[in-house]
């Protein structure tokens, strides 16, 4: 007997590895189409924040307007005296206190410098480009292999 061995090339394809990748591809694009939806999302948000935020500065200036006396202290100065007046005292549960005046002496002073700016809708440029970065740093962790979302 003689044994004789022949190589014979073959091709195979292994199917359920091409609908792997197939449904990796379109799950990727559910996932960046998903993404991308959520990013118009916050856009939107932040126009209707800045629309109301218009809002509070026309009313803060109409205020100022009708006012019987002018403003001594504006509210982030006022919080400030508050602060200072809770540390000089310092009564039971000032710590809790003070760390809530700050709080709302922050927030007083982002109302104020939007009062002062000519027109809110010029800030939203800026606000768009933080939320791309934000959105882009969560798709950038993914690469076109792996996706953040899933």
């Amino acid at each position: 007997y003689k044994i004789i061995k022949e190589m014979v090339p073959e091709t195979r394809e292994y199917q359920h590895m091409k609908d792997r990748l197939r449904l990796g591809q379109e799950g990727l694009s559910a996932a960046q189409a998903l993404l991308e939806e959520k990013r118009q999302e916050m856009h939107r948000e932040a126009q209707l924040m800045l629309t109301d935020m218009q809002t509070v500065k026309a009313s803060l200036g109409e205020l100022d307007k009708v006012a019987l006396k002018p403003r001594v202290f504006t509210n982030a100065e006022y919080f400030q005296q508050m602060i200072q007046h809770e540390k000089d005292s310092k009564q039971p549960g000032h710590e809790e206190r003070i760390a809530g005046l700050r709080l709302l002496a922050e927030r007083a002073e982002t109302i104020e410098k939007f009062a002062q700016a000519e027109n809110l809708e010029e800030l939203f440029p800026q606000y768009r480009s933080v939320i791309d970065q934000v959105v882009d740093k969560v798709g950038a962790k993914g690469s076109r292999k792996t996706c953040a979302l899933m």
